[in-house]
């Protein structure tokens, strides 16, 4: 399964019937939901195509947006395992999109609006390991 997701992943990140796919097997599943975040983080590390952060992005943004009881699971399994790319990169461009990203869900996401004021300090730090000198601005 997790070869047949990867590729998925890999290969058509933007077909609105990966997303669907997606999130109907991630729908109350710890497991396969950290499993697809894993991989489509995996992706964005090896991504350089403008095009393809967003696709990768946009399939994180409608993980953390599946209305289920372990919502806030998968808000937290994301943010961690970008954070953790964030940190083990100097790619200016991917920091900026993580940024970009983080700040949209806050606007839209009381939930990420939460995880991201419980943990400030750790993307400041993590930002700050990157090179990165801005800030995350939580919207009230």
């Amino acid at each position: 399964m997790q070869v047949f997701l990867g590729k998925l992943i890999r290969e058509c990140p933007d077909a609105p019937a990966i997303h669907e796919f997606l999130v109907y097997y991630a729908w109350e599943n710890n497991a396969l939901s950290d499993k697809i975040i894993e991989l489509i983080c995996e992706n964005l590390a090896q991504t350089k195509g403008d095009m393809l952060f967003r696709q990768l992005f946009s399939l994180i943004e409608a993980l953390q947006a599946i209305g289920d009881s372990i919502q806030h699971h998968r808000v937290d399994s994301s943010f961690r395992n970008l954070l953790a790319i964030v940190r083990n990169t100097r790619d200016a461009e991917l920091c900026k999109k993580f940024v970009a990203f983080v700040e949209r869900q806050t606007e839209k996401d009381p939930g990420a609006k939460r995880w991201v004021a419980r943990h400030k300090d750790v993307l400041k730090e993590a930002l700050h390991s990157a090179g990165w000198a801005a800030e995350i601005n939580v919207h009230e």
